[in-house]
């Protein structure tokens, strides 16, 4: 079987420490919590910002 290699880019901030799982042939996952800000007007222009 032929190694291949992933990449992906996510911006936003660390909701907490990453965890990292490791087994017995050589295979990690690591699991990230990512929060990102949203940023908008209400019909009576006030801004506001919401967090996901």
């Amino acid at each position: 079987m032929s190694s291949s290699k992933n990449s992906v880019q996510l911006m936003g901030f660390a909701g907490s420490d990453v965890s990292l799982t490791k087994f017995d042939d050589q295979v990690q996952i690591a699991r990230v919590s990512l929060a990102v800000n949203e940023y908008y007007k209400t019909k009576s222009g006030e801004e506001g910002k919401q967090t996901q």
